[in-house]
């Protein structure tokens, strides 16, 4: 259910904490509170001060101290079922909201609260029950309704979703929060333009809501309004000078943007809030890396590995920037790492088949360029490799084949013509040479350059003269 908690001063924050110190060793010893028994009010608004500061585990210490001294109170069970709902450990929530509803019949929240658990594991029949005995004990309740939405909204039903909360538009106290999750429902409907305006809506009423601006902020990345995102992520960090999120997706949108330096500025800040997030961490790397700044780059990949030996990316990263660097070996030990976690990241085989290519190890390579192909056969880049570099082994009927279909794919790319008609030529096939030479060279006049810089050793057994005539001529006899 939706919690309106308000602010607490710093004094009551200390004073908290202090008490959450006694109840922890309460819990283990009863014996150290000394015969005071703290009451139920006050054990349940600290298990509320922890579950706000996101502290479950405190609260369910704090909680199982309240059931040892009042083992039959429904309060005490309802906390309980909302601390392994914020765990997600929702059928432990359940068997706690069925304690409390044994205990008190008419708890509407325990009600709301078990629709909302069985809606989170997608029990649909259960979660509407629920929620509607809790609307038929108390039909005039917005909070209860607006807990109807999200359900629907959990068993991803936006359209009636949306229909309830629509429904609470009137009402002052739930019309911000209404508007709000109606464009959340059109946001994942990818009704763009109508998320867009009930986050105005939503904006208009709570102008200082940060999260607000943030969310906008999303949706106006996610359809390339670049710009105006910014602007809302810029909005949403002058309300909260220390909100992660929005330093983390505006670095995003200025690396897209190819405003890199601005983009380092944005992760910096968003590490001066969250020092160890790795996706920072690798998105900082992979900028300074996009600037040829190489040895700073491996520096922050290498702190994303430190704190997650898993982050394949990061070996990846890192493993690019070694091989920049020409430190192979280096880059050699990274990419093997990476596919030791993820071995179905294409570019990583392909980047690994171009070092061993640089190696000289070119079967190896072609290995590896197949994988990559298995993972991604459209990767443009990654076919033509592959066949060049099985023209180079004389592998010519599958470098034939690998052409092909690089001109099925991008009939409009020379590249793809030019190599076929290396791989005729090297087969004197003389004819469908110079057709797709011709294709070539009226796809790019350049590649006329290219033909009279490389031919002449393609054709050791024929008069290269003769055959750059004929390019302007026409099909020649073999």
């Amino acid at each position: 259910m939706k919690e309106r908690n308000k602010p607490i001063d710093k004094f009551k924050v200390l004073e908290f904490e202090e008490k959450i110190k006694v109840y922890r060793k309460a819990a283990l010893n009863l014996d150290s509170l000394n015969g005071i028994k703290p009451s139920s009010d006050e054990l349940e608004e600290i298990i509320d001060f922890c579950i706000d500061s996101e502290r479950n585990r405190d609260a369910m210490t704090i909680c199982a101290l309240w059931l040892s001294l009042e083992p039959s109170n429904p309060d005490a069970w309802f906390k309980k079922g909302v601390i392994f709902y914020n765990l997600n450990e929702y059928s432990k929530a359940v068997s706690s909201f069925n304690k409390t509803l044994s205990l008190n019949p008419y708890d509407v929240d325990a009600y709301v609260h078990k629709g909302l658990t069985y809606s989170q594991i997608g029990l649909a029949k259960h979660a509407l029950r629920n929620i509607n005995k809790a609307i038929s004990m108390e039909p005039d309740n917005s909070e209860v309704l607006f807990n109807k939405g999200m359900i629907y909204q959990n068993l991803i039903d936006y359209k009636r979703a949306v229909i309830i909360f629509k429904k609470l538009r009137e009402d002052d106290e739930f019309r911000k929060d209404a508007y709000q999750e109606i464009a959340f429902c059109y946001h994942y409907e990818s009704k763009f333009n109508l998320a867009i305006k009930y986050y105005d809506l939503a904006i208009e009423e709570e102008p200082f809501d940060n999260f607000l601006w943030y969310n906008k902020a999303l949706i106006l990345n996610e359809i390339a309004r670049y710009n105006e995102s910014l602007e809302c992520l810029d909005m949403s960090l002058a309300l909260s000078e220390d909100f992660f999120l929005s330093y983390h997706n505006k670095g995003i949108i200025l690396a897209r943007l190819g405003r890199l330096n601005e983009a380092i500025e944005s992760f910096v800040e968003a590490l001066r809030v969250e020092p160890g997030d790795v996706d920072t961490l690798y998105n900082l790397a992979s900028v300074y890396g996009d600037l040829g700044n190489y040895n700073e780059a491996i520096v922050y990949f290498s702190k994303a590995i430190k704190i997650n030996a898993r982050h394949y990316l990061s070996y990846f990263g890192r493993g690019v920037c070694y091989d920049a660097l020409e430190q192979f070996d280096s880059a050699m030990k990274d990419y093997d790492s990476a596919l030791r976690i993820n071995q179905e990241y294409s570019d990583l085989w392909y980047a690994k088949a171009d070092l061993l290519y640089n190696y000289n190890k070119h079967n190896e390579a072609i290995k590896c360029y197949k994988r990559a192909l298995e993972i991604e056969p459209t990767n443009l880049d990654c076919l033509f490799d592959y066949g060049s570099t099985l023209m180079e082994i004389d592998n010519l009927s599958d470098a034939k084949q690998t052409f092909s279909r690089i001109i099925e794919l991008a009939p409009g790319w020379s590249e793809g013509h030019y190599s076929l008609a290396k791989v005729y030529a090297k087969l004197e096939d003389f004819p469908q040479s110079i057709e797709f030479l011709q294709t070539a060279i009226k796809l790019d006049p350049n590649k006329k350059k290219d033909f009279i810089d490389e031919f002449p050793d393609l054709l050791p057994n024929r008069d290269f003269g003769t055959f750059r005539d004929a390019i302007d001529k026409g099909p020649i006899r073999k």
